[in-house]
């Protein structure tokens, strides 16, 4: 909720939170998925060959909320997870999962009139994700590695009161190799890669819903073949 990413609800959470993954944009030659932190990404620790359909990643929270901010109240959510593999031609990358406490079976909090409970659902998945390396960090963060917009997210919120609100956009989330002293969560001494989505701006829809709203939240980042493996975006 996140991208609440509502990636957050983040993705809207993305939210949306989305996300959510370094998935590599292959058009650009000059980043990689690689499993050391070495530029340039020595051949035989390519991630998947630059990420391969048969290579995934995954992501948990790596903060203890996905928080979706709007000027009505939040939506708070304490578990999500994201993954994400290249399409099969390669070309790009796409969110293929994402979950809000547990799927919704956990309804979310809220500080809304009356605080009512808030149930997330992840519409119209895969999401597509491009990754910029070096780009300017979101949200006044700084240091960061590069940048993951997980695109065309739609996510249904719906409140224990009867309301029901769409959060969509195209959030922009920040990556942080492990090891980058500027992560948020962990700092060098996180457990992961993270991505972080630091007040990202998404739309909001509805009747008695507000028209806006930003998505924080931080995820862990690693790839599933081998489990757990360790993943960094370099040149």
């Amino acid at each position: 909720m996140k991208r609440i990413i509502i990636t957050t609800l983040g993705v809207a959470l993305a939210a949306a939170v989305s996300v959510p993954l370094s998935v590599r944009n292959v058009a650009a030659v000059t980043q990689n998925v690689c499993t050391v932190n070495t530029s340039p990404c020595p051949s035989g620790n390519l991630y998947g060959l630059n990420i391969n359909s048969a290579d995934k990643q995954s992501a948990s929270l790596a903060s203890a909320h996905a928080v979706l901010h709007t000027s009505l109240g939040d939506i708070d959510c304490t578990n999500s997870t994201v993954s994400a593999q290249s399409n099969s031609d390669t070309s790009n990358g796409s969110v293929t999962a994402l979950a809000f406490n547990n799927g919704g079976t956990t309804p979310c909090t809220t500080t809304f009139f009356g605080n009512p409970s808030a149930t997330i659902t992840v519409n119209n998945l895969p999401y597509t994700a491009t990754v910029a390396r070096g780009a300017a960090c979101q949200g006044g963060a700084t240091g960061c590695d590069g940048t993951l917009t997980t695109n065309s997210i739609n996510i249904t919120i719906r409140l224990s009161n009867g309301i029901t609100c769409t959060t969509t956009g195209s959030p922009v989330a920040n990556l942080y190799n492990k090891g980058n002293a500027n992560a948020p969560v962990g700092g060098s001494g996180a457990a992961h890669s993270e991505i972080e989505y630091k007040n990202a701006s998404v739309t909001v829809s509805g009747s008695f819903c507000p028209s806006s709203g930003t998505e924080s939240a931080v995820y862990y980042n690693v790839g599933t073949n081998p489990a757990n493996t360790d993943l960094y975006l370099t040149s």
